[in-house]
């Protein structure tokens, strides 16, 4: 099958389709597999559709904590400390995330008595550059020392 005639969005589905079949040792791509990349794709086609059917987190919550009893056995359960549901960072997420990060570089440059003013595009740029569905806002702190801190050319 050509992989390169599906959107970039497909690829990536069908390649986590790929890594979560082989983290089970499973031979074959399953519909299961599918469901579980849509599932992960923060940006994906799976968390409107739940959002439009009215689940909410509690809701999520509860029918993830019911999977789990059935499908594992209460001494293992008993070692899990808090079931914790993680949320897709939003574009204004990060920029709140820019702005604290910005502000503690502001700080820093301050006791070497030089400043930084940061106009909206470059906040645009940081937020391609540094943000990553996956890993969230991780990234954010290398691109602000990669494209600002180590740009020698601005000072």
């Amino acid at each position: 099958m050509r992989f390169d005639k599906f959107t970039i969005k497909a690829q990536e589905a069908i390649q986590q389709c790929q890594n979560t079949a082989e983290n089970y040792q499973h031979q074959e791509i399953d519909a299961e597999h599918l469901l579980v990349a849509l599932i992960i794709q923060t940006d994906g086609i799976v968390i409107p559709i739940l959002q439009k059917l009215g689940a909410n987190p509690k809701s999520i919550l509860d029918s993830l904590e019911q999977e789990l009893k059935a499908q594992f056995r209460p001494e293992f359960l008993n070692r899990i400390d808090d079931t914790i549901i993680f949320h897709s960072l939003s574009r204004e997420h990060i920029k709140k995330i820019i702005d604290i990060q910005i502000e503690l570089l502001k700080k820093r440059l301050f006791e070497k008595k030089l400043s930084i003013v940061l106009a909206d595009k470059a906040k645009e740029f940081l937020i391609k550059e540094g943000f990553d569905p996956v890993y969230g806002a991780r990234p954010l702190k290398k691109a602000i020392q990669k494209k600002i801190l180590q740009r020698r050319d601005y000072f």
